[in-house]
């Protein structure tokens, strides 16, 4: 599944970042994920998808893609492994993603209704398209685990 991502990534990095790449690689791993999500630089969720509502938001029906558009992504995932989450990002960015794959976490995700859910995140920064910043977001797909 990485190396998949990875490459279809590579691929669209000598491209300019446009909506067009961005939706293939969404249906990409649509097909690989439970759910896929674009997060902006500051890790707010963007023009999130009907999966990732349901998953993060499912009693919120559907109001839910509207009500998690513009949300920290931070305030879905369980507290314990914020702290992880945001290592496992600051350890990608330190590594050239020209050269690694991309990465993946098993942490927790927290729901709006107050569920835990066990996940892995399969994550790849989503290059700069003016070349002006080291990436202007991050790709995550989402594949929930069972119950632990």
């Amino acid at each position: 599944v990485e190396d998949l991502v990875v490459s279809h990534i590579r691929l669209s990095a000598g491209m300019s970042v446009s909506e067009n790449i961005q939706q293939t690689v969404r249906r990409l791993l649509s097909v690989l994920c439970d759910a896929e999500l674009h997060l902006s630089s500051s890790l707010a969720i963007r023009d999130p998808s009907r999966k990732v509502a349901h998953l993060l938001a499912p009693d919120r029906g559907v109001e839910g893609v509207q009500s998690i558009s513009g949300c920290p992504f931070v305030d879905f995932i369980a507290g314990p492994d914020r702290n992880r989450f945001a290592d496992f990002l600051a350890s990608a960015a330190a590594v050239d993603e020209q050269v690694a794959p991309a990465a993946s976490l098993h942490m927790h995700l927290q729901d709006t209704a107050g569920r835990v859910l066990p996940a892995e995140i399969f994550h790849a920064p989503l290059p700069d398209a003016a070349g002006a910043a080291p990436h202007s977001g991050h790709i995550l797909g989402i594949r929930e685990q069972g119950a632990q």
